[in-house]
């Protein structure tokens, strides 16, 4: 009885000796894979078209499955085996992808493209922003049609430098219209960063009038400083403006003076 309730372990799935009750043989790079044709069909609706309809794998009991790396058909069973899933690594889901497409098992899909978002998050946060790594994403993310995956690629890639873009090999894997759309949006991004600038600028520059009437203010009730200035002007006239903006003597005048310039920036 327990022998009937055991199922296999995909791990080892590619072995020569059969499954008590594996039904068809899936061969990959010449070497067989013991499968079973319900848990393919339900997981894979090409699997299901192929095992339903008038495809001659219909009636075979050993399927080829050509251009395909073993390795990577092993790694797809472990997750359609529901006993078998481990976690998934960048490896993995490189593996996984083309095949999930071709089979068209949405849910898998769903599930690596997830992951590769939790991943490239993770990164960003620890960082960690190599162009390579940001551009081979968005690579994967138009070539599987993962729309989420490439919002956030698209996001991070626009604040790489120019030249580190152009010179990344990912970057030529791109088609041309993804390529001119990466420059197009790096563009705006520089442009919106450069108006954020000028704004600060500008900011600064009508602080400066504020800044130097407070400091002039200041010093006229301080006895210390007012000597100071007298002191460091000699025979020229404490009112003028040269005079007016050397530096204050005292503490407590230094810290009220940096008070108020908080303030004013904080109003501006």
């Amino acid at each position: 009885m327990a022998d009937c309730l055991q199922k296999p372990d995909p791990a080892t799935l590619a072995a020569d000796i059969p499954s008590d009750d594996s039904d068809v043989i899936l061969v990959v790079e010449g070497r067989p894979i013991h499968a079973h044709r319900q848990i393919l069909s339900v997981a894979s609706p090409v699997f299901r078209a192929m095992f339903s309809h008038d495809f001659k794998e219909r009636q075979e009991t050993s399927i080829d499955l050509p251009d395909k790396k073993h390795d990577d058909v092993i790694e797809l069973l472990r997750w359609i085996y529901p006993t078998s899933r481990r976690n998934l690594t960048d490896k993995a889901v490189y593996r996984l992808l083309p095949l999930v497409d071709e089979y068209q098992i949405e849910w898998l899909k769903v599930y690596c493209e997830e992951y590769l978002l939790q991943a490239i998050v993770a990164k960003e946060n620890q960082g960690f922003s190599p162009a390579e790594y940001f551009l081979k994403h968005l690579y994967i993310a138009d070539r599987h049609s993962l729309q989420n995956l490439s919002k956030l690629a698209i996001e991070l890639c626009k604040t790489i430098p120019t030249r580190t873009i152009e010179e990344t090999p990912s970057f030529s894997q791109l088609d041309d219209h993804r390529r001119w759309m990466l420059m197009r949006l790096r563009a705006t991004h520089l442009e919106e960063k450069q108006g954020r600038l000028a704004r600060e600028i500008r900011s600064l520059a009508a602080l400066v009038p504020s800044v130097m009437s407070i400091q002039t203010d200041i010093p006229s009730r301080c006895p210390l400083c007012t000597a100071s200035k007298f002191l460091s002007a000699g025979n020229h006239d404490s009112n003028t403006s040269q005079d007016k903006r050397r530096p204050l003597a005292c503490p407590s005048c230094k810290n009220k003076y940096e008070r108020i310039v908080e303030k004013v920036k904080s109003d501006l």
